[in-house]
């Protein structure tokens, strides 16, 4: 199953708010957008094909994930916009198992 497939679309992925850790460190009234940010995240890196929906092998474990949330400002110090990254935590990762090459 992958993303781009016709068979999954945003509305078939499921948000369960309180297991994103991130999200305890914020302010209450800025949980609400960052909540969306992270949200528009997922069909935006499926739409790049950096990220899919797979089933994991009883016999993997799969990478672990986080979101690094900030707020955006322009360069006048006004706001712009909320952001959201999802990130593997890299340190798991093995080259030419998980991973062929990184990119910056």
């Amino acid at each position: 199953l992958t993303c781009m497939s016709s068979v999954i679309n945003q509305d078939d992925i499921v948000y369960q708010v309180e297991k994103i850790l991130e999200l305890k460190d914020i302010e209450p009234d800025q949980r609400e957008p960052m909540i969306d940010a992270i949200i528009a995240e997922i069909p935006g890196l499926c739409k790049l094909g950096v990220f899919s929906l797979e089933v994991i092998p009883d016999n993997q474990k799969p990478l672990s994930t986080r979101f690094v949330l900030k707020i955006k400002r322009k360069a006048d110090g006004s706001y712009d916009k909320h952001k959201a990254r999802l990130v593997v935590r890299g340190f798991l990762a093995k080259l030419g198992v998980d991973f062929y090459a990184t990119y910056s």
